[in-house]
């Protein structure tokens, strides 16, 4: 590690990333088994948070969730905020005319982080909600903002990352990740075909800022039960809104 980074507020952040909806409640012995920390390492840096206000003891369980200071800071990140203004509308219409789910989503290291969901009435609707990550070689959203972003990027997050099987369909070669790549680059939009969930596909297109430079995905979720043939459509579809977005960027 670089002699640059302070490597005690490296595992205060990596506290904090543990929490989300599956683990909104975690206690000092399960945090300190999931990072591997001392239990002495662990609680000073639980109390630390917590007196700082990143973290809050829940008095019946007294275990940690989150802290309001969390939700402070993330109504100052003023280009999600904007990026999300944008595209609302944009989604409700995308939404409306399959009436399907949509989101919208950025890359976080190997993870895609949901920034925004529009939610229709329907059965069989899509995972993950706002706030939520998932594997980004296994969506496609995560696979459209790795197709358009530098070769060492990609490289490095193939080398520091295992391509993890979600599904028997999850891509988890090296070259036939690369090569996936190529193919969306060349079609402008990405499809996960159960990838990261049987029985849903994705299609997936980018979002480019005025420096041309992709920052976010949007993407459409159809359970197969309702895609029959509207596979192209769905991708010539979700393409247009990707541009209209990104020509407000």
């Amino acid at each position: 590690m670089s002699d640059n980074y302070i490597n005690s507020i490296i595992k205060g952040f990596k506290v904090l990333e543990l929490f989300d909806r599956r683990n909104n409640l975690l206690g000092i012995t399960e945090i300190s088994q999931m990072l591997s920390y001392p239990i002495s390492t662990t609680f000073r840096i639980v109390s630390t948070l917590e007196h700082c206000g990143y973290l809050r003891q829940d008095l019946a369980s007294n275990k940690y969730c989150l802290g309001i200071q969390n939700y402070k800071i993330g109504l100052n990140v003023n280009f999600i905020n904007e990026l999300k203004r944008i595209s609302y509308e944009h989604m409700k219409a995308l939404s409306y005319d399959y009436n399907e789910v949509t989101h919208l989503a950025v890359l976080d290291n190997d993870k895609v982080l949901c920034i925004q969901k529009i939610s229709v009435n329907r059965a069989l609707s899509a995972t993950p909600e706002e706030g939520e990550t998932n594997y980004a070689h296994a969506t496609s959203a995560g696979k459209c903002m790795f197709a358009y972003t530098s070769d060492n990027v990609v490289e490095g997050f193939l080398q520091n990352n295992q391509l993890i099987k979600l599904t028997e369909n999850t891509i988890t070669e090296k070259n036939l990740f690369l090569n996936e790549l190529k193919r969306i680059r060349e079609d402008g939009c990405a499809v996960d075909h159960e990838e990261s969930e049987i029985g849903l596909t994705c299609v997936g297109a980018p979002i480019f800022d005025s420096q041309n430079k992709c920052v976010a995905a949007i993407s459409i979720s159809v359970p197969n039960a309702r895609l029959n043939s509207n596979l192209e459509q769905l991708k010539n579809g979700i393409k247009i809104i990707a541009k209209k977005i990104s020509l407000q960027l």
